[in-house]
C-alpha cells in the first residue's frame, strides 16, 4: 500500500496483479478444468514463493507480515511480494559473517576443482537452521511498524514459518471441503502440500526443513500428482 500526497488529499494506491492474492490464485489452481495443469500451476508458484524466501535471506531483508494473501500473481503466474510496510534488515554482523563464510567455501571449492556455487550454497542452508530462542512470530519489536509493538525478536529463518502457517491454514480449510464433494484425489494431494507446510512451522532447529529440502519435497509431490 502506497500513499501518494497532494495538497488537498492523501490517496492509497494499491498493489495491484491479474490473478489477485497468491492465496486466491491457488484456490483457482485446484478448480482449474485441467487437474494436472491445475497441480503444476499451483507447485510453480510455491517454488517461486521458495525464490523469493531466498532472495529476502540473501538480502538480508526480514518481512514481518509474510502470507499468502500479501504476495500477488501476475498474468505469467509469476508471484511478487506486496504489503512490505512491516520489513526490516536482518543484523548486519549475522548477514556480513554468512556472506563471508560462503565466499570462503566457493575459494576453497575452486581451489580442490569442487563446485564452488554448491560449496556456497551450503553455508546459506546452514544458516536456515540458526538456532533462535524465540518462536517465529507475525511482528517483531525490531522491524514493526511503529504503530505496532511486541517484544520478541525474529530471525531470516522465520520467513518459512511465516508460510508454512499460512500455507496450512489454507490448506487445512479445503481438507473437509474436497472430501465432502467427493473429489478425493484432490484431498489426498492437498493433504500431501498440508504435511509439508506442517513441517515449515516446525520450531526446533534441527528438524525445520531448508528451502533445498523444501523444494526436493515439492518436486516429489509434483512428480506424484502431476
Amino acid at each position: 500500500m502506497l500513499r501518494k500526497h497532494t495538497l488537498h488529499a492523501t490517496t492509497l494506491l494499491k498493489q495491484w496483479q491479474q490473478h489477485g492474492s497468491l492465496r486466491e490464485y491457488l484456490i483457482r489452481c485446484l478448480e482449474h478444468p485441467d487437474i494436472r495443469m491445475g497441480r503444476a500451476m499451483l507447485i510453480a508458484a510455491l517454488q517461486e514463493v521458495l525464490q523469493l524466501v531466498h532472495m529476502l535471506s540473501r538480502a538480508g531483508i526480514v518481512l514481518g507480515d509474510l502470507k499468502l494473501d500479501n504476495m500477488l500473481v501476475d498474468a505469467h503466474g509469476h508471484v511478487t511480494l506486496s504489503d512490505v510496510d512491516g520489513a526490516g534488515l536482518l543484523e548486519e554482523g549475522l548477514l556480513r559473517t554468512t556472506q563471508l563464510v560462503a565466499a570462503q567455501a566457493a575459494a576453497q571449492a575452486a581451489a580442490m576443482c569442487l563446485d564452488p556455487v554448491a560449496a556456497e550454497a551450503a553455508v546459506w542452508r546452514a544458516a536456515d537452521l540458526v538456532f533462535t530462542q524465540e518462536p517465529p512470530t507475525m511482528i517483531t519489536d525490531a522491524f514493526a511498524p511503529l504503530e505496532i509493538k511486541v517484544f520478541q525478536s525474529m530471525c531470516g529463518a522465520s520467513h518459512q514459518h511465516l508460510v508454512g502457517a499460512s500455507l496450512g491454514a489454507l490448506l487445512a480449510a479445503l481438507q473437509p471441503v474436497l472430501l465432502s464433494a467427493g473429489r478425493t484425489a484432490c484431498f489426498y494431494f492437498v493433504t500431501e502440500l498440508h504435511g509439508l507446510a506442517m513441517g515449515l512451522q516446525t520450531l526446533a532447529h534441527l528438524d525445520r526443513p531448508d528451502l533445498q529440502g523444501v523444494w526436493s519435497q515439492l518436486e516429489a509431490i509434483g512428480a506424484r500428482w502431476v
